[in-house]
């Protein structure tokens, strides 16, 4: 398997020697590898630029997920306790209607003995 690089050395032989045959002037080749630096140069800051983006997009990502892990954990402690308060209520509940209903009781015991 052939390296990018020499690949690319490769290909510009293959151009130098199609100008020479064709009676392309050293200017036109320096040009030509001129003109493919350029566009290589700008390509390849475009990509660092996107992959930049692309970092920092991944690296908001991550954080969201650890924002909604740990809000996540919150909520399942916090339904637990909601549970907690909520069967205590209930059992308070419980308890105000046995002595309401034991004072009716000793109310009514209190008329019949008067």
């Amino acid at each position: 398997e052939e390296q990018d690089g020499d690949h690319l050395v490769k290909q510009m032989i293959y151009l130098h020697n199609t100008s020479v045959e064709r009676g392309g002037a050293p200017r036109n080749f320096m040009t030509l590898i001129d003109t493919i630096d350029s566009l290589y140069t700008k390509r390849r800051e475009e990509l660092i630029k996107q992959q930049k983006f692309l970092q920092s997009g991944l690296q908001k990502l991550r954080e969201s997920s650890e924002v909604v892990d740990k809000l996540s954990s919150e909520a399942v402690e916090a339904e637990r306790l909601l549970k907690e308060k909520q069967k205590q209520a209930q059992e308070k509940m419980k308890e105000i209607k046995a002595n309401l209903e034991g004072a009716a009781h000793d109310k009514q015991r209190a008329e019949v003995l008067s």
